[in-house]
């Protein structure tokens, strides 16, 4: 294990288009996730694990360009960056859709791994049931930018489902966030670990 891991935490939407709204959370996931992305920072930055949040462009409309932006400069990193995960939640029509799972590039033996001991960790410690992850393989499915966009390995996490209120409910507040923030970070320490 080397002595300090770089981190890059994309929160997913803009400001302008914050995605989904969970009336269980309150929240939008832009806004949800921007709060658990800053507790992350504050949370490894005192260890072997440093996490830098970038946020995308609201004045940019196509969603490819944001990502390619965000990639650009994560690629550029001087120190280089050894992980990338982008933060959502999910929604659906049901209110019993439930479940934590992750996008990766199908390709990326690593983005699978990381995405299997993420969401497992997640999973567990937030007491949602794990979801089968998701190898993306071409552009017409959505995520597929944010995980083959990044030269280090990444993934896209949907934890929850914020159209089912009991599992919302795991998440709400800002307990919930740190409980999330805190998963995430056993998830990134067990997957460093491997």
């Amino acid at each position: 294990m080397k002595n300090q891991y770089k981190v890059a935490i994309k929160v997913g939407h803009t400001k302008k288009a914050k995605g989904a709204y969970s009336p269980t959370l309150g929240e939008s996931e832009y806004d949800y996730n921007l709060a658990v992305a800053q507790k992350l920072v504050e949370l490894g930055n005192c260890g072997t694990i440093k996490y830098e949040m970038f946020i995308f462009d609201a004045n940019i409309s196509s969603y490819t360009k944001r990502q390619q932006l965000v990639a650009k400069e994560i690629n550029s990193d001087e120190e280089g960056f050894d992980l990338v995960i982008e933060l959502h939640y999910n929604m659906a029509e049901s209110h019993t859709a439930r479940g934590c799972y992750s996008l990766y590039y199908n390709n990326s033996v690593k983005g699978k791994l990381a995405a299997e001991i993420i969401g497992n960790e997640v999973s567990k410690i937030m007491g949602t049931e794990r979801r089968k992850d998701v190898g993306l393989t071409n552009d017409s499915q959505n995520g597929y930018q944010a995980v083959v966009t990044p030269k280090p390995v990444a993934i896209l996490i949907e934890p929850l489902f914020g159209s089912n209120p009991q599992e919302s409910l795991l998440y709400k507040g800002d307990e919930g966030k740190t409980k999330y923030a805190m998963a995430l970070q056993m998830g990134v320490i067990s997957y460093f670990k491997k």
